[in-house]
């Protein structure tokens, strides 16, 4: 089952690239440009940038970490998006609270108003109710419920109403049923048709089904009429809104029943027939993901992805991961759901890069030019470092991204934003296999931010070599890793096997603040420059760089750090005319931020999971301040311009947020170790 939902998510990421370059173009539109647009339009160098529709499927089924039988409530999910949500930050489209379904039911649960209130008709009117987003971020419940629809339909549903209703929700409980149906169903019409009559009659949306199917039987060698029919009785035109869900779904049942089961076909079919093409075609590629396997899909679709996705939450870690490292997320959660054994677990170790999937390579990228092609694919259960022609006495390099920056990515359309995946201190260990002859070296290199290689000695060639790297403590943060090799006969044709990538030991670095702290994304959807923090998260106010400072407004919240690793020791040198008045919170990897030590000028509040506790202590105040919290016995403590004050807890993970109140806060440096957990 573990590739029926990979191929699901393929599908669906697929979809959703192909479909954005000409979201919102006329079927008219793409007839005039292209004629038949039949693969995707162009590029996205190097890496497709974050996209709505990949965010809602990867972020909200990740509720199953709290609730892993699936038994939360509209309530509890609501509750829940607040907390991956970055407050008017990427993950969605912020259209306006009258035109955006989400910034309305964001801005409605940010208030007070619980889900499914949030989403209501009632609280909202008809028009936000039964916009496209009912359904477009829904197909995770499908890959978590694959082969049972009827549960797939049923947490669908409890999502989607946090931001929806009525057709809304109808259309979240028809993708997701068809994608776990998928896999059972005999022909598309028989998977329309199941799946349709689990529908509420008393809205539009199955009749919309009905009316598609209708037509299908009437004319069913004459797709190009049926889709003028629809467009011309049933476009935008007729319907409230700025992307209504039924003109869009009944292009959706026109592709997937003339398609005919072919992948191809079926995504071709619903991209050029226009509208919002990367949510009909994410849907449609998800649903025949699950239905034709990996097998039915043409590599030349998979292949330009790189296994990389990158997506725009509150969680910069996550933020940057692989395809199939998430796919394996999904199939790990469905697992769990079911109380079934999950044979591949062990794959979901974060800090250890296999490729025991197909097209696995997280996002793995060579150098190529002149005198040296290489590449990097995955077969066998093995990544291959091909060496297609290369030159002798050359070196050529991969390299692995830990850290995305905005020079990375095609875009900044959705707001991402990155922290790393490797940090100074670490340990990088890369497993190879047989060596080609004719290579006079061999070696692992890291890069630092300003794009500084830093090539660690090469080794004599040996097979089944372990090379073995540790990142200076003193170094820049890191931009990613890498191996390299100086041949000295030509390469034509040769290739390296790379069995695995592990990083551990101690990420240990101090991070300082300057104008290259600033990452320049960009322009956003509204044309307004995007501006991000260096491995740092703005989950909601204001942060910015003035005077080799990290300044940070009142009303503030920044986020980093691994989650997957305990922190031990975190200090900070800082800046403020006010008195103290800001709090520090630790993340449970699944949970939350459950820890929390607020700091004010007459003592600490610290928060846990038992409750809270008030420590009375008058901190020396001083224009510039120094704060420590490190080990004390196998407690903390919290010491503030060498007063200390010890704190009854250890040291929770290492994904950490510094919350900012009534006043500002200036930062200089801030200094983290952390140890893996394996």
């Amino acid at each position: 089952m573990v590739e029926t939902i990979y191929a699901a998510w393929l599908g669906k990421i697929i979809g959703v690239r192909y479909g954005a370059q000409v979201e919102n173009w006329h079927h008219d539109q793409i007839q005039d440009a292209y004629g038949s647009l039949s693969t995707y339009p162009h590029g996205f160098a190097p890496y497709f940038a974050a996209d709505d529709d990949l965010n809602g499927p990867y972020y909200f089924t990740q509720i199953l970490d709290r609730f892993p039988k699936g038994d939360f409530s509209p309530y509890d999910f609501g509750e829940y998006l607040l907390e991956c949500i970055c407050d008017h930050r990427g993950f969605f489209w912020w259209g306006g609270v009258d035109v955006s379904s989400e910034e309305r039911g964001y801005t409605n649960l940010k208030n007070g108003i619980p889900s499914p209130q949030s989403g209501s008709v009632e609280t909202n009117g008809r028009m936000l109710a039964n916009q496209i987003g009912g359904q477009i971020f829904i197909d995770g419940w499908g890959y978590v419920a694959m082969h049972d629809p009827d549960k797939a339909m049923e947490l669908a549903g409890k999502c989607a109403c946090a931001m929806h209703d009525q057709n809304g929700i109808e259309g979240a409980k028809f993708v997701a049923g068809c994608i776990a149906y998928a896999p059972l169903a005999e022909n598309m019409e028989s998977l329309v048709s199941t799946i349709r009559n689990k529908l509420d009659d008393t809205y539009d949306y199955g009749k919309a089904i009905d009316l598609v199917m209708d037509l299908y039987h009437r004319y069913p060698h004459d797709p190009n009429h049926v889709l003028s029919y629809l467009l011309q009785h049933h476009g935008y035109d007729h319907y409230e809104g700025a992307c209504h869900i039924i003109p869009n779904s009944m292009l959706m049942i026109y592709a997937l029943l003339y398609g005919k089961g072919d992948f191809s076909k079926t995504i071709r079919l619903c991209n050029n027939a226009g509208y919002d093409t990367d949510c009909n075609v994410g849907n449609v590629g998800s649903i025949m993901g699950a239905y034709v396997g990996l097998d039915g899909i043409d590599p030349f679709w998979i292949e330009p992805l790189n296994d990389m996705l990158i997506a725009s939450g509150a969680n910069g870690y996550a933020n940057r991961t692989s395809i199939a490292q998430s796919a394996l997320w999904f199939y790990h959660a469905h697992c769990r759901l079911y109380g079934k054994d999950d044979p591949v677990a062990s794959l979901l170790n974060p800090h250890h890069l296999g490729f025991d999937l197909p097209y696995q390579t997280h996002g793995i990228t060579t150098d190529f030019a002149r005198y040296h092609a290489t590449s990097f694919i995955n077969h066998d259960g093995c990544a291959h470092f091909v060496l297609m022609d290369v030159n002798p006495n050359t070196t050529v390099r991969w390299f692995y991204p830990s850290l995305i920056l905005p020079a990375d990515l095609y875009d900044a359309r959705y707001n991402p934003q990155m922290t790393s995946h490797i940090y100074p201190g670490e340990t990088i260990r890369v497993k190879l296999g047989k060596l080609p002859q004719g290579i006079k070296g061999i070696g692992l290199y890291y890069q630092d931010v300003e794009g500084v290689n830093h090539d660690q000695p090469m080794v004599k060639p040996q097979d089944d070599l372990v090379l073995t790297m540790t990142i200076q403590t003193d170094c820049k943060l890191i931009h990613g890793i890498g191996m390299m090799v100086e041949t000295t006969d030509r390469q034509l044709g040769t290739s390296i096997p790379i069995y695995s990538i592990d990083i551990s030991k101690t990420p240990t670095y101090i991070q300082t603040f300057d104008v290259s702290s600033t990452l320049d994304y960009g322009l956003d959807f509204g044309l307004v420059p995007h501006l991000g923090i260096m491995d740092w998260i703005i989950q909601h106010g204001d942060a910015s760089i003035r005077e080799n400072r990290l300044h940070l407004n009142g009303q503030t919240t920044i986020t980093s750090g691994d989650p997957y690793a305990q922190l031990f020791l975190f200090s900070m040198e800082f800046y403020t005319k006010d008195p103290y008045d800001f709090l520090i919170a630790w993340a449970h990897p699944t949970h939350g931020f459950t820890h929390k030590i607020a700091i004010s000028s007459d003592g600490l509040t610290i928060f846990t999971p038992d409750g809270f506790t008030h420590m009375q202590h008058e901190f020396t105040h001083s224009f510039k301040n120094i704060m420590v919290i490190r080990p004390c016995d196998d407690k903390m403590e919290l010491v503030l311009n060498d007063h200390a004050v010890p704190l009854d807890f250890s040291f929770p993970s290492g994904r950490i947020a510094l919350t900012v109140n009534a006043s500002s806060l200036d930062i200089c440096s801030i200094g983290i170790n952390m140890i893996v957990q394996s």
